[in-house]
């Protein structure tokens, strides 16, 4: 009897944990669709940081934004640039991993899966 109520207890309280590590392991994959490193040079010459993004994510370009380069992705997930600021406008995608793209004449990318 003991037992019994001892096995109930032990399924009620992992029941209220197993939905938090679902959100966690969704939330997990999503935090990082593509990982973007940025370059001062439209070569992509020197170093530059590297950030991961999530998807939807419009991304305004500082002006020592001169190039990007995809270094990894998550699934179909790729970057598309855009002429403004606001990811609205003269929409390109950008899809290749490990290729130096320039930003010239970009104001925004968007991570989009």
């Amino acid at each position: 009897m003991l037992f019994s109520n001892f096995a109930s207890a032990a399924v009620a309280v992992s029941a209220l944990f197993v939905p938090a590590a679902f959100a966690q392991n969704e939330k997990a994959a999503r935090a990082g669709d593509v990982t973007l490193k940025w370059h001062i040079t439209k070569t992509c010459g020197g170093p530059g940081p590297a950030r991961s993004y999530t998807r939807n994510e419009c991304i305004e370009l500082s002006d020592s934004s001169r190039a990007v380069k995809m270094l990894g992705r998550n699934g179909l997930c790729h970057l598309v640039s855009f002429s403004d600021r606001s990811c609205l406008r003269n929409a390109k995608t950008l899809g290749t991993v490990n290729k130096c793209y320039d930003l010239s004449g970009k104001g925004s990318v968007k991570i989009q899966c």
